[in-house]
């Protein structure tokens, strides 16, 4: 409820960005592989006012932000060889 709360603080009105919020929320909450977001949430180290302003990339799981930083790195490694000729 504080979480929903602060959400609707910062949209304003209950809107499609502020459901839109609500449900990307819940459903990383809920995510059974990032059980490290619900302990921190639970234990008050993210507290309701930072999840409900946070990206999607900063509620993700260790897992995948692994795997979004290695495709960073190939996509960024590719641009370079491309731009170099090799």
């Amino acid at each position: 409820a504080q979480i929903e709360e602060c959400i609707f603080r910062g949209v304003g009105n209950t809107d499609m960005k502020y459901k839109n919020r609500v449900r990307s929320r819940i459903s990383n909450l809920k995510d059974a592989k990032n059980p490290d977001l619900r302990r921190n949430v639970l234990c008050g180290a993210i507290t309701p006012q930072q999840i409900a302003v946070m990206t999607s990339e900063e509620m993700a799981s260790d897992e995948l932000k692994e795997i979004r930083k290695a495709m960073t790195k190939e996509a960024i490694r590719e641009h370079q060889m491309a731009r170099t000729g090799g």
